[in-house]
This record gives structure tokens, C-alpha cells and sequence, in this order.
């Protein structure tokens, strides 16, 4: 059976993966939308929750006559925002607002930011949405490398940190930050993923 992660993100899969599996979703085989060669963007309106399920839609439609489809158990859909304490701002993740992340001018040196992940998982037997929000406490650690944006990558974790540390993110292993994330979600993601898991 096939977990879809509708994602063209090779680290948001990546990291989405690890979570599932660490919360006991192992005998799966995991796709994302590279797998299936759609590069395509989908237009992305409304709030995170909306544009989350906006994407497992747009996987749907474009892969409802593919061979893999019948055997596709869960397509996820994610959608990332950030939440600025210092500017009492909730903003969806995008283009502009990582370019002003990477940028310097918008965040000084060890300003707070929280990573904000909406999750909408469907389920295919029982044609049910499940939804989760997660929160992850980050502290911008500057750009002084210059990092830019990349294409199907996430720039930000060169210059981003975990809440306690002062190392990027990007230097752990996939597993280590597998790890921190669940520490944040693993009670109740875990608690819709089963819902998600028992319910189909």
C-alpha cells in the first residue's frame, strides 16, 4: 500500500516520512509527487489548512488514472507557515517570505520563529479528511553564507536552529531531526494518524 505525500519537497518528504515511520507507519511504500513526474504547481489560496488539503486534491486528480492509484492508501497534504513572536505575525510559508527570512532584514540573530506544518491526511477506503497542526520552535541563527533559494529544497534549515541549539539544522541527519520533531507531535499526531490508520 502507498502513502502519497504530495509534495515536490524532497525534505518535507523526507521529514514527513521519518514521522510517519517512527509513529509505527513502516510497512508502507512512500511516494511524493516527483515520483510521478508532476512538477506542476497547484495554486495555493486560503488558509494553511485549506491550501493542505488543496494539494491531496490536486494529487488526486492528477494521478486518478494512474496504475499506483488503486494502491494508494493515504495522500498527505501539507502546507508550512511561520509564526513570528517578535512580530505577532502568522504568515503561509512562501517565495517572498523565505527570500525575506534569508535576507537578514526581517529576523536579527536569534530571533524566535515557529515553524507551522498543516497537515490534512485523506483517507482513501473511507474518502475521510483527518487534519493536524503542528508547531516547532526554531531561532534564526542569520545568513552570513549567503544561502539562497533553492528549487525542491528547503534553504532555511542553513539558518535555522532548533529552539535550544545553535547549530542549522540542516547539519543533522534525517533521523535526528526526525527525532526532535517528534518530541513536539508525537502525542497527538500520533492520536490522528491512528484515527486515519483504524478508521480505513
Amino acid at each position: 500500500m502507498i502513502i502519497l505525500i504530495a509534495t515536490k519537497n524532497i525534505d518535507k518528504f523526507n521529514t514527513t516520512k521519518g514521522i510517519f515511520q517512527k509513529l509505527g507507519l513502516i510497512k508502507y511504500d512512500y511516494k511524493n509527487l516527483r515520483d510521478y513526474n508532476l512538477l506542476d504547481e497547484n495554486e495555493e489560496v486560503g488558509s494553511m489548512k485549506e491550501r493542505a488539503k488543496d494539494k491531496v486534491e490536486f494529487a488526486i486528480k492528477s494521478l486518478k488514472d494512474n496504475d499506483d492509484f488503486e494502491n494508494m492508501f493515504l495522500v498527505v497534504g501539507i502546507d508550512d507557515g511561520f509564526y513570528i513572536p517578535s512580530k505577532k505575525l502568522l504568515t503561509a510559508n512562501s517565495k517572498e517570505m523565505v527570500d525575506d527570512i534569508l535576507s537578514g532584514n526581517f529576523l536579527s540573530k536569534g530571533d524566535a520563529v515557529e515553524e507551522v506544518r498543516s497537515y490534512a491526511i485523506y483517507s482513501i477506503p473511507i474518502d475521510k479528511y483527518f487534519y493536524y497542526e503542528s508547531r516547532l520552535p526554531l531561532k534564526f541563527l542569520g545568513n552570513d553564507k549567503g544561502v539562497k533559494r533553492e528549487e525542491g529544497i528547503n534553504p532555511l534549515k542553513n539558518v535555522l536552529s532548533f529552539e535550544t541549539e545553535s547549530e542549522p539544522i540542516g547539519n543533522h541527519s534525517q533521523d535526528e531531526i526526525d527525532v526532535v520533531i517528534l518530541r513536539y507531535v508525537e502525542k497527538d499526531f500520533g492520536e490522528i494518524i491512528k484515527q486515519a490508520i483504524e478508521s480505513s
